[in-house]
């Protein structure tokens, strides 16, 4: 019985080598923008002392800064975990209102914060649970909250401003500008942690969406909870700045806090964002419209300033993702031997 030779196979084609990176390059990315940040920051500081004296050391701008700087610094959190809550805005102006209600009624201050946010803490949970176990888009479960949100909150004012009775702030710009800065700041630092990054952003975009995962839940539930705490006591910092909060808060907090979050770099896709690239943020969106609003510039040129950096918040977003990603490639094809030729009548 003859045998004849296998026929010739060529051999395996090496596979690519991914080199991994250190995330030090994309960290130096992001530190570039927020040093022309920084630059942008100061021109707008010197072109709101200029237009009026003493405005950049009024009280009542710091305390918009840290007001505005929570709720940005909790829809940061949820761009960070990839479960964007578009409900901060509504959480706030819940958070508002339901604390000056709480207050008419005689209560103390320690006791209405925390009846406000046990409640908001516990409203994030459970949208972080439903995002968590079903997989469905945290912007289009955060859209739910902000239907239930504003009900809420239209049914508690009755459609009106509500009065803070006792309480108001007129002083304490630099403990609450601190506190922010140290939340958002502090909350960046642990987020260069590796292991905190990759078990709260597992919520990035993968091939099955529908497919349940403990990490996602994870992630949503922290990304959620903690967004919807921040946004509430942000809420109630500025009734207490205001001396007034109604259902009109909502809107106009989100958008701030929003642009703020891209213009410093967080990205809409989830996970990536630098150190105290919200802050700037925070800091350059309520500087600008103070800026605006005493240069006696109509409403509408607010809201369309809000717009513009929004939009240039969405192009840095898409700009440092596509740097990141650059640095994210592999390498190549790791060398090896060439191979054989054929052997003769194979």
């Amino acid at each position: 019985m003859s045998e004849f030779p296998a026929p010739w196979q060529p051999p395996p084609t090496p596979h690519a080598v991914t080199v991994s990176r250190p995330d030090s390059p994309r960290l130096l990315v992001q530190l570039i923008w927020e040093g022309i940040l920084l630059l942008a920051v100061a021109l707008v500081a010197v072109l709101l002392g200029a237009a009026a004296h003493g405005a950049l050391s009024q009280a009542g701008l710091w305390l918009n800064v840290a007001a505005t700087g929570l709720v940005a610094s909790g829809l940061a959190l949820s761009l960070r975990t990839a479960t964007p809550n578009l409900a901060v805005g509504a959480v706030a102006a819940a958070a508002a209102v339901g604390y000056a209600k709480l207050m008419a009624e005689d209560w103390s201050v320690p006791a209405a914060v925390g009846v406000v946010l046990l409640a908001a803490i516990v409203g994030g949970a459970l949208l972080g649970v439903l995002i968590g176990l079903t997989s469905v888009p945290a912007w289009a479960a955060s859209l739910f909250a902000l239907a239930a949100l504003q009900a809420i909150t239209i049914g508690l004012s009755g459609g009106t401003m509500v009065v803070l009775r006792h309480g108001v702030l007129r002083s304490g710009e630099a403990v609450w500008t601190t506190l922010f800065l140290v939340v958002s700041i502090g909350g960046s630092a642990l987020w260069l942690i590796p292991g905190v990054r990759a078990a709260l952003s597992a919520n990035r975009a993968t091939a099955d969406p529908t497919r349940f995962s403990a990490g996602r839940l994870v992630g949503a539930f922290v990304g959620t909870a903690g967004s919807t705490a921040l946004a509430a006591a942000g809420g109630m910092l500025l009734v207490s700045r205001l001396g007034a909060a109604g259902p009109t808060l909502s809107g106009d907090l989100l958008l701030a806090g929003l642009a703020a979050a891209l213009v410093g770099g967080v990205s809409v896709f989830g996970r990536r964002a630098g150190i105290a690239g919200t802050a700037l943020g925070v800091v350059l969106v309520v500087l600008f419209t103070d800026w605006l609003t005493i240069k006696d510039a109509p409403f509408w040129a607010r809201e369309l300033a809000i717009a513009g950096l929004l939009l240039v918040g969405l192009l840095v977003s898409w700009l440092l993702e596509l740097i990141c990603r650059a640095l994210d490639r592999p390498a190549g094809v790791a060398p090896g031997p060439p191979p054989p030729f054929p052997p003769p009548g194979g």
